[in-house]
């Protein structure tokens, strides 16, 4: 199979053509629509200047669109040569033979067998020597059919978004997992934390919204725990293989050292500990080497905490609001953050596990 796969932050290819235009748009948050980057200098706009010319363009590129401060407006003639039509990814076959397919923020609600179902459906709808292109966080690198699409991954045009990713391509192996979570995380916790394997080298920080207090709730959560639980205290060193649990009345820190620190600073959405100042405070220390886990709750608090740990190239899992006793929390972390793996509940532990061990 001749088909490109390509990670993609926007893009334009017009089919049937042998040169091809690709404009990139950096940006930490998700694009609205796809768009050139805006030239910094007298060159860069020359070179996309012949890059419309040779993709078959008898304009310049401005002349396509209109701009707004972050957005982009095409001109509505260009909907006379646009046909839209509806396609169901999970009972259709092939649609027609595409030159490029474009999909972004649909893979990560998939299940896995839908993730891979999806990807064949992408292959066998590609002309020979067309493109895949896929959002830079969509997850479908455990769907089977990936193996045919990942080895030839590339990424497209220049993007400044940072990925768990070394220069070379080479995935950093995280050292901490942070948890949030509120209304239905004890159970949720329960389930997680059992599934875990004892193995885990990384750090847990977990910040749960209890009635209980943290070393109630720490007592019971080590009854189900393959891994140590204990409630974290001022100046205590974070050490991997274990789970450390927020005390209540407290905002929970991690200094640079490694160290916890507790702040009585102000409730942050009605809460303290918050799991936005946990997040935070772990993104900083951690950056790329963090992953962040949004689970059950009633309120949006986490979310701009999993967005933190996004734009330091962290990893973000988020529980399926359908699968969640209260899908506010996970909800809000979707909506505000994104994910690179939205998972029901029984599936996040084999997840870390995958992402931990491997």
């Amino acid at each position: 199979m001749d088909r490109r796969s390509i990670r993609w932050r926007s893009c334009w290819r017009r089919p049937g053509c042998t040169s091809e235009a690709i404009f990139s748009r950096p940006t930490s948050t998700p694009t609205r629509c796809c768009g050139p980057r805006k030239a910094s200098t007298q060159s860069g706009t020359r070179s996309s200047g012949r890059a419309i010319t040779e993709a078959g363009g008898t304009q310049s590129l401005a002349s396509y669109y209109s701009a707004g401060y972050d957005f982009i407006k095409l001109d509505q003639r260009l909907r006379r040569h646009i046909t839209f039509a509806s396609h169901n990814l999970v009972a259709d076959k092939a649609f027609c033979e595409a030159h490029l397919v474009l999909c972004r923020n649909v893979l990560i609600y998939f299940s896995n067998p839908l993730q891979n179902r999806t990807l064949a459906l992408f292959r066998d709808s590609l002309v020979r020597g067309g493109y895949l292109c896929m959002g830079l966080r969509e997850t479908q690198e455990f769907a089977p059919m990936a193996a045919d699409l990942l080895p030839s991954m590339q990424t497209c045009g220049g993007t400044d978004e940072k990925g768990n990713h070394h220069p070379g391509g080479m995935m950093i192996r995280p050292e901490a997992i942070a948890i949030g979570c509120s209304k239905g995380g004890f159970n949720a916790l329960k389930l997680l934390l059992g599934a875990l394997d004892r193995r885990l080298p990384q750090t847990l920080l977990v910040c749960c919204h209890s009635a209980s207090g943290a070393g109630v709730l720490s007592g019971l959560l080590a009854s189900h725990s393959a891994l140590p639980v204990v409630e974290a205290s001022e100046r205590q060193p974070a050490r991997g293989g274990t789970v450390y649990v927020a005390p209540g009345g407290y905002h929970l820190l991690l200094e640079h050292d490694r160290h916890f620190a507790l702040s009585v600073d102000d409730p942050v959405y009605f809460s303290r500990p918050s799991i936005d100042v946990l997040f935070g405070s772990a993104a900083d220390v951690y950056h790329a080497a963090l992953i962040g886990v949004v689970l059950t709750g009633a309120n949006r608090n986490g979310a701009d905490g999993l967005a933190q740990i996004r734009a330091r190239g962290g990893i973000a899992v988020v529980q399926t609001p359908a699968s969640a006793e209260a899908a506010a929390m996970p909800q809000a972390a979707l909506d505000t953050a994104g994910a690179d793996h939205c998972l029901p509940l029984e599936q996040i532990a084999p997840l870390l596990n995958r992402l931990c061990l491997t």
